[in-house]
């Protein structure tokens, strides 16, 4: 799995935002952005519309978010692996 996903999406930290104090999850970006042909994130794996959405998104819906994107990233690497194998 990625390193950087598993320190967000393993325990989904909250946290409160500097900005204007209100409970949040840090997004996942890693900056290494590169969508692929359904507009996800090979970074990071969320879509493109996730990324929009993500500064109003609930915490909820951002632990929904960080879930989808954590079975894309497994997806992604069975398939690379069975492609190297």
């Amino acid at each position: 799995m990625y390193p950087y996903l598993e320190q967000s999406l393993g325990k989904y930290d909250v946290f409160m935002n500097e900005h204007n104090k209100i409970p949040t999850i840090e997004k996942p970006c890693i900056r290494q952005c590169t969508l692929n042909d359904e507009e996800i994130c090979m970074g990071c794996f969320r879509t493109f519309n996730d990324m929009l959405k993500w500064h109003k998104s609930s915490i909820e819906e951002k632990k929904h978010v960080l879930q989808l994107a954590e079975e894309r990233s497994i997806a992604h690497t069975n398939k690379v692996n069975k492609y190297f194998k």
